[in-house]
């Protein structure tokens, strides 16, 4: 029997296979498991969101009459314009890595690019000196600029 949520899953890895999600099968791979491989990713995924997200239920405290500290606490949910916002970031984050697919330190750097990391601790990860860590620099903004010289459109 097929439950419910595996043919949502299913339906999920179909359409990032298909989409800018840069989950491509490789040819050596097969590809029903390709699909339980990405099946179980976007599974575990949905999860680790749904980890942090409590529900936060203000007590009135009983016996003096009064409200003590109680809030009304923001929705941890995302709404749809921080959703929409995130599938964009998403698929910015793919099409840039995937122009350096044959470079794993140009890859590295990007990454660590993008989620902020200082140029010392840049240079710490991927081993590079100065000199080697600003070539790769030029290296990965010329190539972007040669890819998409009017900026990002998708």
């Amino acid at each position: 029997m097929i439950w419910p949520f595996s043919i949502l899953l299913l339906q999920e890895a179909f359409r990032r296979a298909l989409e800018c999600d840069g989950r491509q099968c490789p040819a050596h791979v097969d590809v029903v498991k390709f699909l339980a491989e990405a099946m179980r990713s976007i599974a575990h995924g949905e999860a680790g969101k749904t980890e942090y997200l409590v529900t936060i239920v203000p007590i009135i405290q009983h016996g003096d009459g009064q409200e003590k500290g109680v809030v009304d606490p923001e929705d941890s949910c995302l709404n749809a314009e921080d959703d929409v916002a995130y599938e964009q970031n998403m698929c910015i984050r793919v099409a840039m890595l995937a122009l350096f697919k044959d470079d794993p330190v140009a890859r590295d750097l990007l990454e660590g690019i993008m989620e902020d990391f200082d140029a010392d601790e840049l240079r710490e990860l991927t081993g590079l000196d100065k000199t080697a860590y600003a070539s790769k620099r030029r290296l990965i903004r010329r190539t972007i600029d040669k890819h998409y010289p009017g900026g990002w459109k998708p």
